[in-house]
């Protein structure tokens, strides 16, 4: 990554802990191998009506053009997100995804990594919201000026539309995020935009609440 694309994503990581509230991470899909899919990226997130399943993996990828690869092919390209290792040598990856109707499910496994989405990739003006379960490992989510450390099982509802950092802080760790279309949930979800960027903890409160 060259250093005015560092800088970039600096500055978006500076967007997202002080609260820009700017407009964005998107969603066909056998299991196959990295030379047949990678090519056609962009069309595993865009098919929100299809009916599908596939599983990405790193091991499907030459050792030295893995992390090159998944940055710019399954990060930048069908994710829509700035994906950077933070060891590049023993980088991993696994992902899981299950298209329905207005439902996109990822399972995903991944080892230490940041993952930014931009202020230049939510150009692409997707809103989708985002239920992202922390299954295992340490992680933390900044966006909306806050930065919310995520235990195991602890749960956060993002915005594609905002400039969001996702910082995968343990050496591996497994996730859920369950995509939805802005338009189908908030006509059933009072304040949906308020509790954005909130943490859903392990026994059911939210951050800043009380235990009762």
């Amino acid at each position: 990554m060259t250093p005015s694309e560092q800088k970039i994503i600096g500055n978006d990581e500076n967007r997202a802990s002080q609260g820009f509230d700017d407009r964005g991470l998107l969603g066909e899909s056998k299991d196959r191998s990295a030379q047949s899919w990678l090519p056609d990226a962009p069309a595993v997130m865009s098919a929100p009506h299809a009916l599908s399943s596939e599983r990405f993996s790193t091991d499907d990828l030459p050792a030295k053009d893995r992390v090159a690869m998944w940055r710019e092919h399954f990060g930048r390209t069908a994710l829509r997100v700035e994906i950077e290792p933070t060891e590049e040598s023993s980088f991993e990856a696994c992902v899981t995804s299950h298209i329905l109707p207005g439902l996109h499910v990822l399972l995903a496994k991944l080892s230490a990594a940041r993952i930014t989405r931009t202020r230049e990739l939510i150009a692409d003006g997707n809103d989708d919201l985002y239920l992202l379960v922390n299954r295992t490992g340490e992680m933390t989510v900044s966006a909306r000026g806050r930065e919310l450390a995520l235990g195991e099982n602890d749960a956060v509802l993002t915005s594609s539309s905002e400039v969001t950092v996702f910082h995968r802080r343990s050496s591996l760790g497994e996730c859920v995020a369950t995509r939805i279309p802005y338009s189908m949930l908030s006509p059933m979800v009072v304040d949906v935009d308020v509790d954005q960027a909130r943490a859903l903890c392990e026994d059911g409160r939210l951050s800043g609440q009380s235990q009762r």
